[in-house]
């Protein structure tokens, strides 16, 4: 229904509207009820305060008036402004109004209270206006958000309306109450759907994996910058209503064959091709919002679009292998690729500018329904990023920038010859020397998109696997130790407490579970590591009757086999301890899934997150990833006709049964 809607965003009469003031005198509280409403009044139903003489509405109709203009008109009040006022809003119309609304959008309803929000709504002919002025965004009691989501639910089942007002909201801050307005309804309409559906399950969270530029395997965790988001995720509906893109021209793209199976080889090709054509299309350089975000984020951004203009410079060669006066970063070779490659630096910085536009947009949106997003983050930047180039001193490269040791983990029941990323290890004594600044902002960047953050591999802050550069295995590899607390602290003293969740899975030692106690992040407690012998870390630990308050149950993670295969793959003995552990001997193996969900949604972990491939009950044609393999991870896509309403209700009626439901 909201996306029939046309909205118009207005300021009304204000000039007019202070002039009145400066000519009335007295106090509303003491003035006297008026004897009779000037013509054309509508009262509103439900307002139950009477107008008074120097009622500032009445006094602007009268003037119109007076002057042989005839309006109708309507007034609505809210709450006592200054103790004294009767304080509201009014719409005046040319034509008859044939009805009126009064629409409270706090919680809060206390004429008393200066947070109670209403607002006036008129049906002149078959368009309806309403006033709008809501909430602060960051209001802990009564925030924006709701009060939009009140509003334009009432607006949306209008054919035509208008929004009237300053909607208390400041248009140049992104992430905010304009971005969530203007994001309602009319982009990237299946993950706002997605949120919906979410929304109407009953639940709070929503963890994504990383948002980076892929690289190396497709891999999440191997992306060309920490800052910079995935272009791969811009809308074309989006660009095409812009008139940068056409329908038929997005129509002609062939993505791949495959609805449930994301072909990157496709998307890098044809999504690029279609980018492209956008940017030539955009005059983006005259865009003063597009000036306003390079300059905001240039301390990244710069030298970000710069790497990937030579990089494609370069054929998309590592940087490493790049020639040495660009490798090196020589001054005479900066200035000779900016000039020389202006127009792709520009292309890069646009594409980030529509990524950060459009999922800011989103994020809003979710928000509005009372869901957080859980972002991801890998502990490591990959070799070939703009990060290990532009800042080579944070990590451990020799003088010409190569790599001396490069991250993974040892040997354990899933790999006997251990995990080589290849990642660059940081250099922690640069990092304590500059107060760890790098990985404050690198949190403070995170937290501008995320609600929570999930940082991978964190025993690698405690002790990180050593790995000789060129090695062909982690076989090789040696234990060090990392900063610890101390990294923390400094990050809390910074940007003080922040909503951190701990990815402690693996191979624990005493020091690893005493850094988790000692930063105060909920840890990941995986139900599948509870009964499978393949993992090192204690099994005990990961029992749902074990789970502590401070933490996050999953059933998997997207390294893990999708619940449905992983119990179909261990063994008898294994098997027959989950069947002990539920005390079910009866339910279907294919259906034991479900029975499992519930057990951690009825744990004490504050949080619970199940993967949409479990909820699903699907095998592992859809699992995420696998490690330590390339070329098949990665590629699994939901497809919308699998969020069902029989999925919806059951997925509510779980998370209501044991107390997880969001009542937002």
């Amino acid at each position: 229904m909201m996306r029939r809607t046309r909205y118009l965003v207005s300021r009304l009469m204000e000039g007019l509207s202070l002039q009145v003031r400066d000519t009335v005198e007295g106090e509303t509280a003491a003035a006297p009820l008026l004897a009779e409403a000037p013509a054309g009044y509508y009262p509103c139903p439900g307002n139950m305060v009477l107008l008074k003489a120097d009622n500032h509405a009445a006094a602007v109709a009268k003037m119109l008036e007076a002057r042989g203009v005839h309006y109708y008109w309507s007034w609505l009040p809210a709450k006592v402004g200054y103790d004294i006022y009767d304080e509201g809003a009014a719409v005046f119309s040319r034509a008859p109004i044939t009805a009126a609304e009064n629409l409270l959008l706090s919680q809060i309803n206390d004429y008393s209270n200066w947070r109670t929000r209403r607002t006036l709504g008129i049906c002149a002919g078959d368009v309806w206006y309403y006033t709008v002025h809501l909430g602060w965004w960051k209001d802990e009691v009564e925030p924006f958000a709701p009060q939009w989501e009140k509003l334009s639910k009432a607006a949306g089942t209008k054919k035509t309306a208008f929004l009237l007002g300053d909607f208390n909201s400041e248009a140049d801050v992104r992430g905010e109450g304009y971005d969530l307005v203007l994001g309602s309804g009319c982009f990237s309409q299946e993950a706002y759907d997605f949120v919906d559906w979410l929304k109407e399950a009953g639940q709070t969270y929503w963890q994504i994996l990383p948002l980076g530029v892929t690289s190396y395997g497709d891999s999440h965790y191997q992306s060309f910058s920490a800052f910079a988001g995935n272009p791969y995720f811009i809308s074309l509906d989006a660009l095409v209503e812009e008139g940068v893109l056409t329908a038929a021209e997005c129509k002609k793209a062939n993505f791949g064959r495959k609805a449930d199976d994301i072909d990157y080889s496709r998307l890098y090709t044809e999504r690029g091709r279609l980018l492209r054509l956008a940017y030539s299309r955009s005059d983006i350089g005259h865009n003063e919002a597009f000036t306003a975000f390079c300059e905001k984020n240039k301390w990244w951004l710069d030298d970000f679009a710069l790497f990937m203009a030579v990089k494609d410079r370069f054929e998309g060669k590592p940087w490493i292998e790049w020639t040495e006066d660009i490798r090196l970063r020589w001054q005479p070779a900066m200035d000779y690729y900016r000039r020389e490659l202006y127009f792709e630096v520009e292309y890069h910085k646009y594409l980030q500018f529509k990524f950060d536009e459009q999922w800011r947009k989103l994020k809003a949106y979710a928000n509005s329904k009372g869901i957080q997003i859980i972002g991801d983050i890998p502990i490591y930047v990959a070799l070939d990023s703009a990060d290990a180039w532009a800042n080579p001193g944070l990590f451990q490269l020799d003088k010409d920038n190569i790599p001396t040791a490069v991250a993974g983990v040892p040997t354990d029941g899933f790999s006997p010859t251990g995990q080589l990323w290849g990642n660059p290890l940081y250099r922690w004594e640069a990092h304590r020397a500059t107060g760890y600044q790098w990985w404050i902002t690198r949190l403070w960047y995170c937290f501008e998109l995320y609600d929570v953050v999930r940082i991978d591999h964190f025993r690698g802050f405690d002790e990180y696997f050593s790995i000789p550069y060129g090695s062909e295995t982690a076989v090789d590899g040696h234990w060090e130790k990392g900063p610890g607390i101390e990294l923390f602290r400094a990050v809390e003293q910074a940007l003080g407490k922040r909503e951190i969740i701990a990815e402690d899975l693996g191979y624990m030692s005493d020091t690893v579970r005493q850094l988790v106690r000692d930063s105060g992040f909920p840890g990941m407690k995986v139900l599948e590591f509870a009964f499978d012998s393949r993992d090192t870390g204690s099994a005990s630990d990961y029992l749902p009757h074990n789970y502590p308050v401070n933490s996050v149950a999953y059933t998997g993670t997207h390294d893990n086999e999708t619940l449905v295969s992983w119990y179909q793959t261990i063994s008898d003995a294994e098997r027959a301890m989950v069947r002990d552990y539920l005390y079910d001997y009866a339910t279907p193996d294919e259906q034991l899934y479900k029975n499992m969900i519930a057990l951690i949604l009825r744990s004490a972990a504050a949080r619970c997150i199940i993967p949409m491939q479990d909820w699903l009950g699907l095998d592992n044609a859809a699992r995420t990833n696998k490690p330590s393999t390339v070329g098949q991870n990665w590629r699994w896509r939901l497809k919308k006709t699998q969020l069902t309403k029989k999925l919806q209700k059951e997925i509510c009626q779980l998370t209501t049964r044991y107390g997880r439901m969001n009542w937002a």
